[in-house]
């Protein structure tokens, strides 16, 4: 009987430990050590004082225990016992009640197993059996315990527990044995294929893709799928497969996880997206337009392209006029002008501020068609205050393997020819072209050393009277070339005007006059005392004639 207390306080302790119901046996466990141990110190007291019971007799097949009934201890005892094994097994239904579905199954065999061996436990009460059977229910409930505890139940747990966690995931995953049968497959596999459950076909696939690997499989591969729509979405997948290995490296299964890199993969679009075309427009970005182009001038070997650049004339003039959000709408509809005949073989970018380009068989090029659309643009955004002039040159590839810059260089040669001419908006590039332009080019290389040189020499027109006198004169400038002798203004002032450059000029021959006026005077010529000067774009400069 003492036995019996201990016994019940061990389930105690083990029963907290396994339900992690420490409230219930909180203040108990105290309680519970002292009553056992009185109880066991009077048990042993019984042998001489028999105030709990008696034996009466023992024989061969019996033993006849006299219990004394009218005894307090005798009484608490059994208070106890079956108040202690109603504490435990209430213990395990609350359990049962508040846990999930799959605890329910540990918690349930156990209560199962501790109700049935204390029925057996009552069922012997009354025996007189010199055997006592109590021990031997206890022994195999400690077994049976044991082993769900630590074998049956964890490991079932831990499958359920993974089935639902697998389930559950974000990932696809299935699972094929050493002969090639599909043993597992998540919801996601079913959604993504839709085989309505029917192995034979994952199956199939996999002999399939293992045939079609052949030597090149290996243990650990991972590979990209193309876009699987899933409930009409698009997702995209990272699939790893693996094979495993026992101990004795033989083959136990093999496995594939699609990963769904849906979002990954829409972030890596929109950063390739904003990386390749512009902002404003949509259109490629300059980078993007020049890789294109060379990409799809050798693809289509058989084609002729033209490269068409376009600008406006003093755009920000637009901006400062009628404001940002007037320019912007300026922009857009010039993108809509350049992209408005898509096809295959047509590429078009906005390459910086108002410069556009676009690339296209030289069959589709309508000129009619586009002057018109640049004439209604024109008209949409002109005004009494302001004139819009959208001009294109256009280039004609020869040479494939040319730097698409130099392309665009040469369509944008072409359009500055006509950069003053309000009555055209299309021109052709030539070589006569690209001669002026290497022109230009090398007298504006050439234009700041020579004005450090004094390569630059003002000659004075006189101005006179009616009568012949003297009133003054008028600066002409000429370039005194060390090479190419002396050129006139033609050859260089609408150069200069066009660069920018032209006040560094009109300084230098500022400074020349002035240093003739001084001149003058200390010669005491002071009825010659003024050189003409005109006013040119709102700043003062020489107007050279």
């Amino acid at each position: 009987m003492a036995l019996f207390d201990w016994m019940l306080i061990a389930l105690m302790f083990y029963t907290q430990y396994y339900t992690g119901a420490v409230k219930t046996f909180k203040g108990v466990q105290a309680a519970s050590m002292i009553f056992a141990v009185l109880d066991t110190y009077m048990l042993i007291e019984n042998t001489w004082t028999n105030k709990i019971f008696d034996i009466e007799s023992i024989k061969a097949e019996n033993i006849k225990v006299v219990f004394n009934n009218d005894s307090l201890w005798y009484r608490l005892h059994f208070i106890f016992t079956y108040a202690f094994v109603i504490l435990i097994i209430f213990t395990y239904l609350y359990m049962i009640i508040k846990s999930s579905c799959m605890y329910r199954e540990a918690y349930g065999a156990i209560a199962v197993v501790i109700l049935i061996g204390f029925s057996f436990d009552i069922a012997t009460i009354g025996s007189d059996s010199i055997y006592d059977l109590t021990m031997i229910i206890y022994g195999a409930i400690a077994i049976i315990i044991y082993y769900l505890t630590y074998r049956y139940v964890p490991n079932e747990l831990i499958e359920n527990m993974l089935s639902l966690v697998v389930r559950d995931m974000n990932n696809g995953i299935i699972c094929y044995d050493r002969k090639g049968r599909c043993i597992y497959y998540n919801d996601l596999m079913e959604a993504i294929y839709r085989h309505g459950g029917n192995m034979s076909v994952y199956e199939s696939k996999y002999s399939q893709w293992i045939e079609k690997l052949g030597d090149d499989r290996r243990d650990s591969m991972t590979f990209q799928t193309t876009d699987i729509e899933i409930n009409g979405e698009k997702h995209y997948f990272e699939i790893a497969y693996k094979r495993i290995y026992d101990e004795s490296n033989r083959v136990i299964c093999d496995y594939f996880v699609y990963n769904d890199r849906t979002q990954m993969y829409e972030s890596w679009e929109q950063e390739k997206y904003k990386a390749s075309h512009d902002s404003l427009t949509g259109l490629l970005n300059r980078d993007q337009f020049y890789e294109d182009v060379h990409d799809m001038v050798n693809k289509y070997h058989d084609t002729t392209f033209y490269l068409i650049c376009s600008n406006i004339k003093d755009f920000k003039f637009i901006n400062e006029i009628f404001g940002m959000e007037k320019g912007n709408q300026v922009l857009i509809k010039q993108a809509k002008l350049m992209a408005s005949n898509p096809s295959e073989r047509t590429i078009c970018a906005r390459l910086m501020n108002d410069r556009f380009a676009l690339c296209l068989p030289r069959e589709e090029f309508d000129e009619k068609r586009v002057a018109d659309s640049i004439k209604e643009l024109q008209r949409e955004f002109s005004g009494n205050s302001f004139h819009l002039h959208t001009y294109m040159g256009v280039y004609e590839i020869r040479d494939r393997d040319e730097a698409v810059s130099i392309m665009v260089d040469n369509a944008n040669i072409a359009a500055d020819t006509i950069k003053n001419n309000y009555d055209c908006c299309v021109a052709y590039y030539d070589e006569h072209l690209l001669e002026i332009s290497i022109e230009q080019r090398r007298l504006l290389g050439e234009f700041e050393p020579a004005l450090q040189n004094d390569e630059f020499v003002m000659y004075l027109q006189p101005q006179v009277k009616r009568d012949g006198a003297a009133k003054g004169a008028e600066a002409l400038v000429r370039w005194v070339h060390p090479s190419r002798g002396i050129l006139t203004p033609y050859a260089f002032i609408d150069i200069l005007e066009n660069a920018g450059l032209i006040y560094k000029l009109d300084l230098y021959i500022w400074e020349k006059a002035a240093q003739k006026l001084a001149e003058w005077k200390e010669k005491r010529l002071w009825k010659l005392s003024y050189i003409c000067k005109y006013i040119y774009k709102g700043l003062l400069h020489y107007r050279y004639i």
